[in-house]
């Protein structure tokens, strides 16, 4: 959506006075509940992809570590 009320807050609208307006986005991340039984009880990363991640953590140039995370997806 565009041209929505934002804050004056806001550091991602340049000049200042473009501030009070914004874009956003909106995503339904919802189950549906018609469809419950067929989701997995919990979503979990897989072990490959975040090793991926491990790989390609200095591109990011992050001041934090990357994330610990022992619990995997199997598939």
């Amino acid at each position: 959506m565009r041209k929505t009320w934002s804050t004056g807050l806001d550091p991602s609208q340049f000049p200042p006075e473009s501030r009070p307006y914004g874009s956003k986005v909106l995503i339904d991340a919802c189950k549906p509940h018609r469809h419950i039984r067929q989701f997995p009880a919990a979503t979990r990363l897989r072990r490959r992809t975040y090793e991926d991640l491990l790989r390609r953590w200095p591109e990011f140039e992050l001041d934090s570590p990357p994330p610990s995370i022992t619990s995997f997806h199997d598939g």
